[in-house]
């Protein structure tokens, strides 16, 4: 029961459109890219979300394109127990690629901020994440459970280019997420701890 149809919308020219399934994969949700070229429909890949959802976020409640058919976003009022989020898509080959997949981001277009996933993961009790920044600045981390609430916070300047930082994580369980949170934007995803 995916629900597709929730919401749609429709580019400019009417050549490009975005169909939201907030009930896709129990309630996690997702949406789907169709292209028309004459009076035919075709759809452009496998359905779509955004990654760094928390529980059923139901993806697709509401979803927009832009004029040109190039960005979208799909919107997730249900994300973390109802605080809600968006992710971003933009143009890639025809094709949308997200390129923000978080909760509260504050992108600034052209930056050159990354982060990577930890490693080890799953993890027992320690992990090195890699990230970029395209200058020096001062950094956020938060790393939470699933219900969101932050299990540690962590204040560091770091310089630009790539950097790494290890946590230490030995007596916790479970899915948690970890944030950087930066001039540059917001970045979250998935790490696994497992009692060793």
């Amino acid at each position: 029961a995916s629900r597709q149809g929730s919401s749609v919308s429709l580019s400019a020219d009417g050549n490009t459109a975005i169909v939201g399934g907030f009930g896709d994969n129990t309630s996690k949700g997702a949406m789907w890219v169709y292209k028309r070229t004459g009076s035919s429909w075709a759809q452009m890949g496998g359905k779509l979300s955004g990654t760094g959802a928390v529980g059923a976020a139901s993806q697709g409640a509401s979803v927009s394109v832009s004029a040109d058919g190039k960005t979208a976003l799909i919107g997730g009022a249900a994300d973390a127990s109802g605080k809600g989020a968006f992710w971003v898509f933009s143009n890639t080959q025809s094709l949308l690629r997200e390129t923000v997949s978080d909760r509260d981001d504050s992108s600034v277009p052209g930056s050159e901020f990354t982060l990577q996933q930890n490693v080890p993961n799953p993890l027992s009790d320690r992990t090195s994440v890699v990230f970029t920044l395209p200058e020096p600045c001062a950094a956020e981390w938060q790393i939470s459970d699933m219900s969101g609430r932050a299990v540690l916070v962590l204040k560091r300047d770091y310089p630009a280019g790539e950097n790494a930082e290890v946590f230490e994580l030995k007596g916790y369980n479970g899915v948690y997420w970890y944030t950087l949170k930066t001039p540059f934007g917001v970045r979250t995803r998935k790490m696994i701890i497992t009692e060793r």
